[in-house]
């Protein structure tokens, strides 16, 4: 089990952007202009 553990926590996956239908990982550019309040 600590084996699995250990292979699981080496691990280092890229951050992927999916561009396809339903939910998707959005930019924290993107997230924080959607925050901001409108001007007028």
């Amino acid at each position: 089990m600590e084996t699995t553990k250990t292979a699981i926590s080496m691990l280092d996956l890229p951050q992927r952007i999916l561009l396809g239908p339903g939910p998707s990982l959005a930019d924290p550019r993107v997230l924080q202009a959607m925050t901001t309040p409108l001007l007028g």
